[in-house]
């Protein structure tokens, strides 16, 4: 979350970048182009401005005739322009100046809608609204409203009051114990796992509640009548929407587009365990975004009891599925340019009725479609039983059935098929439709005695396989079971002869739905959220990164204990050579010393060696003055006989 100074007061914010080009999206791309344009884009924050699936909250909901609407928190108009096609008059509260202006431009055409940038808190006006639509606000009162005591009471007190006397509330809110959230889900404000299960211990940050603790806040500030529904994915981007007299079953939820904020370490799919939570009847409690809709006196409109909508589905085929609890089932354009796609399904029926295929009778009016309600097994759910019970031959039965009818539902076609020609020059695909009413699943069908009966056949295309929908009736049928079952994905495309065709099959099912929607698979996950479960930010990945890691580091302990030993060795060899180098000094030293004597004793040497050598120049000088002394008194004695003689 985000603070922005405006003035002296702080304001939500998405960064001042953000909302800057959300702007020029709005002025650029106003109203459903702005649906055209986000189709390439899959950051999380622009889809959660910009994108349809924003108004499947309350597209469906049975507003009065004539009614005027206080929207409060605003935001960039996610929902503003489904109320304004909704209710006579529209005014969108928000404290952000920008977040505002994003609302004037993108809906700048609009008559029926003022927008005023106030706070609640503050807000005065003598104007009553017979609604007030608070989506996704109520979770920040602790921090726009810390001078009160409970802001909270504060905010459905002020809510209430600005209600006529018959007015509703349509309150949209995270479950703090919603299921995401026990598998791991970050908080989608604090984006940390558990925060708000451990009971948000910091003060004065958004803060989300259980269904005990909406209705204990509601009936304290003066609501008498309160109802919930339960939103999947959550409210921000919701396709199922159920109460606590329908629950969606596992196709549904299967077919529903999850989303996980940053943070996330997921324990769990949460996909796998709604039908156990289901069975044991606590669907509210785990439900991950609430719709509340509250009333101080007035007796609750009858509101549908399940509704189906669409996730990326293009304008002309928007349409969502509605449940009521009188056993009526309507289908309904929620975008003017799709009642040709509701008269396209009605004929759909007509079309396989006449051929001989057995379906539920719908009747259209106007932008709906009504069918009574049939309590019936799904051919899907009886697919399941056949899994759990590994029951091949069951299966096989169940198909063949399929196959028959899928058959009788179109003349056959000599041409090419809707697949690469490449393709279908290389492999025999078997019948080929000229119509192929690719909705005859599982799904769209009940198991009756043996016999098919089909509804809700929404999509016909030319030249398609017979074999193509067999594969996509067997991969949608078993991607929505959660059980164990010994018969694979695999061994089903063997029992339904098809597993040479798969990889054709698989690039022709995109095909199709590229047709139908703006995007397929991950639509949101371009700032850090993720779509659906992924291993990426499951705790079993963070425990194999551990496992890596621990891995890594083992052999790195490995390697560095060798490498100890190693040095060990070189340390015990270098000891020995400082021992031996030791020695060796030592060893030295004793020869100095001993050279040390010898020198003593050589000078000394040298010295009586001097002093013989003096002693014999001084004997050999006194020989020498001898011997001279001793050759004159020989030449005396000569001369003396000399002498001697003459005479």
């Amino acid at each position: 979350m985000i603070l922005e100074k405006q003035g002296e007061t702080s304001v939500y914010s998405d960064t001042a970048e953000l909302e800057q080009e959300m702007l020029a999206i709005a002025k650029q791309y106003p109203e459903d182009l702005s649906q055209d344009y986000i189709a390439g884009d899959n950051r999380y924050t622009i889809n959660n401005t910009f994108s349809s699936v924003r108004r499947n909250l309350l597209n469906w909901y049975h507003f009065r005739e004539n009614a005027s609407v206080l929207e409060i928190g605003a935001g960039m108009g996610a929902l503003t322009g489904c109320l304004c096609d909704l209710c006579m008059n529209v005014t969108a509260m928000e404290m952000s100046v920008k977040r505002a202006e994003v609302i004037r431009q993108r809906y700048a055409s609009r008559t029926n809608l003022e927008v005023v940038c106030a706070d609640i808190f503050t807000y005065e006006t003598e104007r009553r609204f017979d609604y007030v639509v608070i989506v996704g606000v109520l979770e920040y009162a602790a921090i726009f409203g810390q001078e009160y005591e409970n802001p909270f009471e504060e905010f459905l007190k002020r809510a209430r009051n600005l209600l006529k006397e018959n007015g509703i509330v349509l309150l949209a809110i995270e479950n703090r114990f919603g299921l995401k959230y026990w598998c791991g889900a970050s908080e989608d404000h604090l984006c940390q796992p558990f925060v708000g299960i451990d009971g948000y211990e910091k003060e004065h940050t958004p803060v989300t509640f259980s269904k005990a603790a909406l209705q204990k806040l509601f009936s304290g500030t003066g609501f008498t009548k309160i109802h919930f529904f339960y939103v999947l994915a959550d409210y921000k981007f919701p396709t199922v929407i159920y109460t606590d007299d329908y629950v969606p079953g596992a196709s549904a939820i299967q077919k529903t587009a999850f989303q996980y904020v940053k943070g996330s370490r997921l324990i769990y799919n949460e996909k796998k365990l709604y039908e156990e939570i289901k069975d044991n009847h606590v669907m509210d409690f785990f439900a991950n975004s609430f719709l509340v809709e509250a009333s101080v006196r007035e007796e609750l409109p009858k509101q549908p009891i399940y509704i189906a909508a669409k996730g990326e589905c293009k304008k002309e085929y928007r349409v969502s599925t509605l449940i009521y609890a009188d056993g009526t089932v309507e289908k309904r354009a929620v975008h003017e340019q799709a009642a040709a796609h509701l008269s396209a399904i009605a004929r759909h029926e007509q079309e396989l009725e006449q051929r001989g295929i057995r379906v539920l009778k719908s009747r259209l009016e106007g932008q709906r479609m009504i069918m009574p309600y049939y309590q019936g097994v799904t051919a899907e759910d009886h697919f399941h039983k056949l899994l759990q019970n590994h029951d091949e031959e069951g299966i096989r039965r169940l198909f063949d059935a399929l196959s028959k009818n899928i058959q009788k539902s179109s003349e056959t076609f000599l041409g090419e098929t809707m697949i690469d020609p490449s393709a279908k020059a290389q492999k025999d695909y078997g019948v080929i439709l000229k119509n192929g009413y690719i909705d005859m699943t599982l799904s769209n069908c009940f198991f009756e005695h043996g016999e098919l009966i089909f509804f809700d056949q929404e999509w016909k295309f030319e030249q398609v396989p017979l074999k193509f929908i067999l594969f996509y009736a067997a991969r949608q049928g078993y991607m929505s079971y959660t059980g164990k079952s010994r018969i694979t994905l695999d061994r089903l495309y063997q029992i339904l002869e098809i597993e040479d065709h798969i990889s054709d099959f698989i690039v022709l099912e995109r095909h199709l739905w590229e047709i139908i929607l703006y995007r397929q698979e991950h639509f949101y996950d371009g700032d850090g959220w993720y779509q659906e479960y992924s291993e990426e930010i499951s705790l079993q990945s963070l425990f194999r990164q551990y496992e890596r890691l621990q891995h890594i580091i083992n052999e790195k302990n490995a390697y560095l204990l060798g490498q100890e030993e190693e040095v060990r060795k070189k340390n015990a060899y270098i000891e020995k050579l400082e021992e031996d180098q030791k020695q060796k000094i030592a060893y030295l030293s004793v020869l100095e010393q001993e050279l040390k004597e010898k020198n003593v004793y050589i000078k000394r040497l040298e010295k009586e060696l001097q002093e013989r050598e003096d002693d014999a120049r001084k004997l050999q000088k006194e020989l020498q003055e001898k011997a001279a002394s001793v050759s004159q008194s020989g030449k005396k004695l000569k001369i003396f006989r000399m002498h001697k003689r003459e005479r």
